[in-house]
């Protein structure tokens, strides 16, 4: 495999094009077009907080194949990641904070989810031997348990009160959530 193999079929690369092409774009939408509570504003900066250290821990995992962020950055985005970011953004503006709130669980639950059970499988190679393995130990490590756990209790919190029809929305936003998060993880298997 050689570079422009990893840069185009790596699995990192859409986040980082996402991230790097839209730094934080839903927290400052969603603050420009609807009111946030403040219980609102400490789960976006603790998301916005992590989100950066994983941007971070992204570009490193790309550096140890010699990638740098100009040339991730000089590839084409992929239609998946297009899709993904777009529909965040147009449930950050037409949204209540509610949705807005499940529209990333899938994401946050859903890397919490994989690295776990990789982590608990005694079958996952360990350490050095996979190069996933920073990976896997990101997304159940302390910081990350307590972003996921943030999430959670946000929801749970937000619902009280919240009307049968916008729960309705909300489950339809997390089920389209959940189909995003599939294309997105499927670029790296079909390698495009």
């Amino acid at each position: 495999m050689d570079k422009s193999d990893i840069i185009n079929n790596s699995p990192k690369k859409p986040v980082i094009h996402f991230r790097a092409k839209h730094p934080f774009p839903v927290p400052a939408l969603h603050h420009t077009f609807s009111p946030l509570t403040s219980t609102l504003h400490l789960q976006a900066a603790a998301i916005v907080t992590y989100t950066d250290k994983e941007t971070t821990l992204h570009l490193a995992y790309c550096e140890t194949f010699s990638l740098s962020l100009p040339q991730i950055l000089s590839q084409p985005e992929s239609q998946a990641t297009t899709a993904y970011s777009r529909w965040l953004l147009d449930t950050a503006h037409s949204s209540s904070s509610f949705v807005l709130q499940l529209a990333f669980l899938p994401c946050v639950l859903g890397y919490y989810e994989i690295a776990r059970r990789l982590y608990d499988d005694p079958s996952t190679v360990r350490g050095e031997k996979n190069r996933y393995w920073k990976w896997i130990e990101s997304y159940v490590a302390e910081e990350y348990v307590e972003a996921v756990k943030v999430a959670r209790e946000g929801v749970e919190r937000a619902v009280v009160g919240v009307g049968l029809r916008e729960v309705e929305e909300a489950a339809r936003v997390f089920r389209e959530g959940c189909g995003m998060e599939v294309g997105f993880w499927e670029m790296g298997l079909r390698r495009t």
